[in-house]
């Protein structure tokens, strides 16, 4: 392998772990429980968040809004578009794409379903992805820390990401 090939590994590897740890601190700043957190990859991830689901025992195809459908799917699609924001806060210029195709899929079928006609799906997805982008840098130390024990350990739990958060928290 030259330099170059392994520059490009280690910059996949790193952006990955940064990746991830944006997934997982918005998802747990927005309420959710996280399991845990891996840079490990699987057949088809580099690698994943497991996390409570906010559209658990969401009925996507009926107008619910009075359970809160409508911003458990904002939720759910912030989350999405936080792991390549936080990718490209790291890098801008080191971006995987490929990455977050899976990310990209998500945010597209639950726009759809959140504003139900195509044409107001880029101005929603735009606007989520903004606020997905403030959250990321508001907990840049956080994801920071996150994504620095993920390149050291691989693996985190649900309880290791609460205190490396925990860790850079004000007491009281």
């Amino acid at each position: 392998m030259t330099t170059d090939e392994q520059r490009r590994k280690e910059e996949e590897h790193r952006g990955t772990a940064y990746h991830e740890a944006g997934h997982a601190v918005v998802n747990r700043h927005l309420g959710y429980a996280v399991s845990s957190v891996t840079i490990e990859a699987g057949d088809d991830y580099q690698g994943a968040v497991l996390h409570d689901d906010p559209l658990f025992g969401c009925d996507l195809e009926i107008d619910d809004v009075e359970s809160g459908t409508d911003e458990k799917i904002a939720h759910s699609i912030i989350v999405a578009f936080a792991g390549p924001a936080a990718e490209k806060h790291l890098n801008p210029e080191f971006f995987n794409l490929e990455g977050a195709r899976g990310d990209y899929k998500v945010i597209a079928d639950l726009v759809f379903c959140l504003v139900g006609h195509p044409d107001q799906a880029t101005a929603k997805a735009d606007e989520l992805d903004q606020q997905a982008q403030a959250l990321v840098l508001e907990h840049w130390p956080h994801i920071d820390r996150v994504a620095r024990a993920l390149l050291d350990r691989t693996e985190l739990t649900g309880d290791d990401l609460e205190t490396l958060i925990s860790l850079g928290e004000p007491a009281g």
